[in-house]
């Protein structure tokens, strides 16, 4: 459960099942760590939408989780998660669907180990069915502090996310 008071900021993230399997994909909604009531509010009601509409729920990722996710992507080509050899000398080379695929894999897994999920016992057992999957029942870094704006802007860039974040 994301505490008000841990000083960390939260992303917004849908859980896609597309051609290649499930995927974490984040909103364009970022809300500071004064905003946690609100983000659960508009999470809340954007969840009821998508659902009626035959889409994903809208679930919460913290700051911290989702730098983690982003490393973990970056560093999937070199810990060898794509099979690619199109590259120099053999390495991967980053821009075929391979690649692209793997980069989402090591994304998504970080993600979806940790996502706020409802409260309920729903989502103690949805919670150990992810983690029997993937094999992350949880990945923080909780001495982390919340993201600046910048950093929000630079995480949506690089994932080609359309920020929809209203700021003063």
């Amino acid at each position: 459960m994301i505490d008000e008071n841990s000083g960390h900021g939260v992303f917004a993230v849908r859980i896609e099942v597309g051609d290649h399997g499930v995927e974490a994909v984040l909103t364009g909604e970022h809300f500071g760590p004064d905003e946690i009531g609100v983000a659960r509010a508009v999470v809340g009601e954007e969840s009821a939408k998508s659902v009626a509409n035959g889409g994903s729920p809208v679930y919460l990722a913290r700051d911290s989780v989702v730098k983690l996710a982003v490393s973990s992507m970056r560093r999937a080509l070199r810990s060898g998660a794509s099979d690619c050899t199109s590259g120099t000398c053999g390495e991967p080379c980053g821009y075929c669907e391979e690649c692209r695929n793997a980069e989402k894999d090591a994304f998504t897994r970080v993600i979806l180990g940790a996502i706020e999920l409802p409260p309920g016992s729903l989502a103690e057992g949805l919670r150990e069915a992810v983690s029997s999957v993937i094999g992350l029942p949880w990945s923080d870094a909780p001495w982390e502090g919340a993201m600046t704006d910048e950093e929000v802007a630079e995480v949506f860039d690089e994932l080609g996310v359309e920020d929809k974040t209203e700021r003063n």
